[in-house]
C-alpha cells in the first residue's frame, strides 16, 4: 500500500452521464522542486461523494481563473488527499510524472495549509521506490 498524496485542484471538468451536472473530474498538482509553482501530476474522477460533487460544483466557480472548453481552471486552494496505485513517467503532464488510478480520499482544505502539500520530489521518491515492482 502506498501512502496517499496531498495535492491541490488545478482544473475541474464537467462530468458525463449521471455526473453531467457536476464538476466531477479534477486535474491535481503538487509543488515543483523550489515550491514556487504547482505542477500537474494527475486527474481524479473517483472516490468523490455526491455531496462533495455538489460542493465542488458550487464552490469552484467562485475561484475560477479561466474558462476551458470542458470546465474551469481554478486558484490552487482546494486540497485533496488522494490514494493511488502507481506512478509512471509521463509526457502528458509538464511534471513528467502521472499518478495512476487516483481516488479522492478526503478534502484537506481547512486542516492542511497549501505550503504543506506534497512536492514533485515526493512523487519522484515514490516512483523510484516502486519502479520495477508495480505494473508499468
Amino acid at each position: 500500500t502506498l501512502d496517499p498524496l496531498d495535492v491541490v485542484i488545478m482544473k475541474a471538468d464537467w462530468g458525463e452521464g449521471k455526473n453531467s451536472q457536476y464538476l466531477s473530474s479534477f486535474t491535481f498538482g503538487v509543488w515543483d522542486e523550489k515550491k514556487e509553482n504547482i505542477i500537474p501530476v494527475g486527474r481524479v474522477a473517483s472516490g468523490t461523494t455526491e455531496e462533495e460533487l455538489k460542493y465542488f460544483t458550487e464552490y469552484l466557480p467562485t475561484i475560477k481563473t479561466t474558462e476551458t472548453p470542458t470546465g474551469i481552471e481554478v486558484q490552487p486552494v482546494v486540497i485533496l488527499e488522494v490514494g493511488f496505485e502507481n506512478i509512471q513517467k509521463s509526457e502528458r503532464y509538464t511534471s513528467g510524472y502521472a499518478v495512476r488510478f487516483p481516488r479522492d480520499l478526503r478534502i484537506r482544505t481547512g486542516d492542511k495549509p497549501i505550503d504543506e502539500i506534497n512536492t514533485i520530489d515526493d512523487v519522484k521518491r515514490i516512483y523510484k521506490t516502486i519502479e520495477g515492482i508495480t505494473t508499468k
